[in-house]
């Protein structure tokens, strides 16, 4: 995985390797904080919660919006504590197993 400039976004995350539909990509990783705290790289993964990856995230945090996404977030919960984690949809024919 690695991070890169865009043209419009700033930067952005792309996946390096194959990757299979449905397969785990990475996890967002961050401080829950509450809905109404604001920062750039803040991820709402349910009403009332946010994650926040400006300063102990990974490079999750460079994932860009997207009107037509090839992922998807989910909510889960590793050690009682909700994380996010991304799934490919779907994916370019260059970069599918």
């Amino acid at each position: 995985m690695e991070a890169f400039i865009t043209e419009s976004k700033n930067r952005g995350l792309r996946v390096l390797e194959n990757v299979e539909k449905g397969e785990f990509i990475i996890d967002y990783v961050g401080k829950i904080v509450p809905i109404t705290h604001q920062g750039i790289y803040c991820l709402e993964i349910r009403p009332g919660l946010k994650i926040d990856a400006e300063i102990c995230g990974n490079e999750a945090k460079y994932i860009n919006h997207s009107c037509s996404p090839n992922c998807e977030m989910q909510e889960w919960t590793v050690d009682c504590r909700p994380v996010a984690a991304l799934f490919l949809l779907y994916c370019s024919p260059h970069k599918c197993r």
